[in-house]
């Protein structure tokens, strides 16, 4: 059982399209991990290389959450 929140729509441009997004978070006091997937804590994502359009949707989720 979990409260999914509703964020801030997000808007990224490629080459060749325009992609919006919704996106949803939820908090969840169990994370598990999953075989094959690379898990990162909150305070190591700053460091981490991730693509633009994956920091858009973190920034989205984290804004929401903070504010719920």
């Amino acid at each position: 059982e979990a409260h999914w929140t509703e964020c801030a729509p997000i808007r990224h441009v490629f080459t060749h399209f325009d992609l919006r997004m919704q996106v949803f978070a939820v908090r969840h006091r169990l994370v598990q991990s999953l075989e094959g997937y690379h898990h990162l804590a909150l305070d190591e994502l700053d460091a981490a290389a991730i693509p633009s359009l994956m920091q858009k949707i973190i920034a989205s989720a984290f804004d929401s959450l903070k504010s719920a």
